[in-house]
């Protein structure tokens, strides 16, 4: 066998002639079963621009049986009426491309993240409100397009996935990231996810005038912090800890607490640091009483007349969990006990 042959056959070896099923344009309102029985290993799949309106969890897991869930790699539904997509699509685990783009779709089923072999992902046009954590998982993907729905946040996951190099969320009502941020482009949106804190953070300390910081105070962002990747924990900790040390992006955090009514737990915080910083001025009773008013103050929900000032009953508790509370509570009343006990 000459050289060429060899290497034309070792070329079909490692690109397998594509078994393809065309039935697009064809006022299709059902996918076409006697004509998938026909191809039963399938690997290119065309629904484009038909009437299909419903994928039913049957139909797509028959579908999968008749061999494509081994088969299929491209599998095109665009331009149609589908509402509705199936936890089965997930069975079609040799997926390389898949596109829903043009239809009424909604919401996108978890089930999706484990298409890991996925590599370009089209859903444009429409009407999906949110991208599922699992998308995280898709670690083969290289495109992923959403333009012209009603998304409001990028999960941050997305920013794991290494091979991810086109992003389109173009005509989305985003909120997170901030449009300063979405508007520079997937690189810069991937640096955002990955560390929201840390880069709202080099924002504030670049700024030449540290006064300039209040124009960051509209900011929503922060309220996706605790689902950011865990490996970033120490830093965004860190990136914290010189927000509040910095005095006009501590004030510029405050605004947006106070408008996630959440300020009290700021306060808290502020005065149990002073507490602790005149801790050496004050006698032992003085500080037990100081601590015992930030307890009442901001712990405990119900406060006592006898406690605290009247001024002070009306302040908001600190936005904890009843679990803690109730901790707080508990440590509190045996400290008041053993307190009793030594007199």
């Amino acid at each position: 066998m000459s050289s060429k042959n060899v290497e034309a056959l070792m070329s079909s070896i490692r690109s397998p002639k594509k078994t393809i099923l065309r039935a697009d344009r064809s006022n299709l309102s059902n996918l076409p079963l006697e004509k998938i029985r026909q191809k039963p290993m399938t690997s290119v799949a065309i629904f484009s621009y038909n009437s299909l309106t419903t994928l039913s969890s049957g139909m797509v897991f028959e579908i999968a049986n008749f061999g494509w869930k081994h088969s299929l790699t491209e599998l095109h539904l665009d331009h149609n009426q589908i509402e509705i997509i199936p936890r089965e699509i997930s069975l079609f685990m040799q997926l390389r491309v898949l596109t829903f783009e043009n239809n009424h779709v909604r919401s996108l089923p978890r089930d999706l993240g484990k298409l890991i072999k996925l590599e370009v992902l089209l859903f444009s046009h429409n009407e999906v409100l949110e991208i599922p954590l699992e998308f995280g998982q898709l670690t083969s993907l290289r495109k992923l397009s959403f333009t012209g729905n009603l998304v409001r946040k990028f999960p941050p996951n997305l920013a794991r996935l290494e091979n991810l190099r086109k992003v389109n969320f173009e005509n989305n009502p985003i909120i997170y990231p901030p449009p300063d941020v979405t508007k520079q482009g997937w690189n810069v949106i991937r640096s955002y996810l990955n560390e929201p804190l840390k880069f709202i953070t080099k924002r504030y300390t670049s700024c030449s005038n540290l006064s300039n910081a209040s124009k960051f105070s509209d900011r929503s962002d922060l309220s996706d912090l605790s689902r950011t990747s865990r490996g970033s924990l120490g830093e965004m900790t860190s990136a914290l800890r010189r927000v509040l040390i910095v005095p006009e992006a501590r004030q510029s955090f405050a605004s947006f607490l106070e408008k996630e009514y959440s300020l009290e737990n700021l306060l808290f915080w502020q005065e149990v640091e002073h507490l602790n910083s005149i801790e050496s001025q004050l006698q032992p009773e003085d500080y037990e009483t100081e601590a015992t008013k930030i307890y009442w103050k901001y712990i405990q929900e119900k406060t006592d007349d006898n406690c605290i000032d009247q001024t002070e009953k009306n302040t908001l508790a600190v936005n904890l969990s009843f679990e803690i509370k109730t901790r707080c509570s508990e440590t509190f009343a045996k400290c008041q006990n053993e307190k009793k006990t030594d007199l």
